[in-house]
């Protein structure tokens, strides 16, 4: 076939409408509010799963050390429960780690938002 070829230049015509459909189709479900919706609830769920962890992985750091002797009687100095408005001075709480994550989670959001 040569350069000028009907059959040729049709081909080419299809494949860039094909090209033309599927970028128009992307560019739709990106901003799409369903799927702009969609993609913000995955970052919150990775936030608070990161944040989770973090809490779990803080609450590993700070329990007792199974391998210490015990120097001090089980009952000694240590109460039973603590009050859930008691805070250790180290530790921070988990409301004030979500927060933070979130806050982060929506600036990320608000900067991929500028760059998409």
């Amino acid at each position: 076939m040569s350069a000028g070829d009907p059959e040729e230049i049709r081909e080419e015509i299809e494949r860039t409408r094909d090209e033309l459909s599927r970028n128009v189709d992307a560019l739709r479900d990106k901003v799409s509010p369903g799927q702009v919706a969609r993609r913000q609830a995955e970052r919150v769920r990775a936030g608070v799963a990161r944040v989770k962890d973090r809490v779990r992985h803080s609450e590993d750091e700070t329990a007792p050390d199974e391998t210490a002797p015990d120097e001090v009687a089980p009952d000694e100095g240590v109460p039973d429960e603590v009050a859930p408005d008691e805070t250790v001075p180290h530790q921070v709480a988990p409301e004030a780690l979500a927060r933070d994550q979130m806050a982060r989670d929506e600036h990320a959001w608000r900067t991929d938002r500028r760059t998409d």
